[in-house]
């Protein structure tokens, strides 16, 4: 068995990694099977006013090798939060301002919402029911241990980068539909639907071949030889970046007729 805090180098989707060993459970004095992830990007940012509190969570966080900023408010956080990677830590009743409640409400609403950790007293238990409902948040009851929060750092780190490689994804599908032609759009809304060449001619008022040839082009600027992949990407794009990529586009005059 590997020791109580040996390191080892690993790199977890491209990002460096620190995996500290044999956690140290404060309480028991044994061995945790939780490993300590150090990734080098993220920040950890904590919504406390409780001066131990957030000591104590700096230490952890020094631990794991993440940057921690603290805010005595919430309105301080959201005034200073400019979208960048990492995860939220509040309770789930701030002293100061903003709730954590109105946080997680505020944060569901961005372009990419910052994942949350909402701790909680036995006592707030229908407001940690009502936050768990209203968006995806690791909820954790009072007191809690180091490596409960530790877990949950790591799996709000985790959540954070998968969202935001699915909106990368997502730019990057939008970006190129907006290549395509008004006429290549029309073809390729039918394309979603299933609809044969034969009938999409018919219905445009083109040739076959005037259909194949836009065809032929949607796939090169979307990079992909595969209906199937092509409708789940424009589909699930759509989804994730809303509907600003059914925007009209002109014809361009190389393209209208063919």
């Amino acid at each position: 068995m590997t020791r109580a805090g040996a390191l080892s180098i690993e790199s977890i989707e491209g990002h460096r990694v620190v995996v500290v060993n044999d956690y140290m459970d404060d309480a028991r004095h044994t061995p945790s099977t939780v490993p300590i992830l150090r990734i080098d990007t993220p920040t950890v940012y904590l919504v406390d006013s409780d001066e131990n509190a957030a000591l104590a969570v700096k230490r952890l966080a020094d631990a794991m090798g993440l940057a921690l900023r603290s805010f005595r408010s919430g309105e301080d956080f959201l005034k200073s939060y400019e979208g960048a990677p990492g995860c939220l830590i509040t309770d789930i009743r701030t002293p100061l301002g903003v709730t954590g409640i109105e946080l997680q409400s505020r944060l569901s609403r961005a372009p990419v919402a910052l994942p949350l950790i909402i701790t909680a007293s036995g006592e707030d238990a229908s407001l940690a029911v009502r936050a768990m409902q209203n968006h995806s948040v690791t909820l954790i009851e009072k007191p809690y241990r180091d490596h409960e929060l530790i877990e949950a750092i790591q799996t709000a780190l985790r959540c954070d980068r998968m969202h935001r490689q699915q909106d990368a994804k997502a730019r990057d599908v939008c970006s190129r539909l907006a290549t395509l032609s008004s006429t290549e759009m029309d073809v390729l809304e039918q394309i979603i639907e299933g609809v044969t060449n034969k009938v999409v001619a018919k219905r445009l008022d083109v040739s076959i071949r005037t259909i194949e040839n836009r065809r032929k082009r949607i796939y090169e600027k979307m990079n992909t030889d595969s209906v199937a992949v092509l409708v789940r990407m424009v589909v699930e794009a759509r989804i994730r970046m809303g509907q600003e990529i059914h925007q009209t586009r002109e014809d361009s005059p190389s393209t209208a007729s063919n």
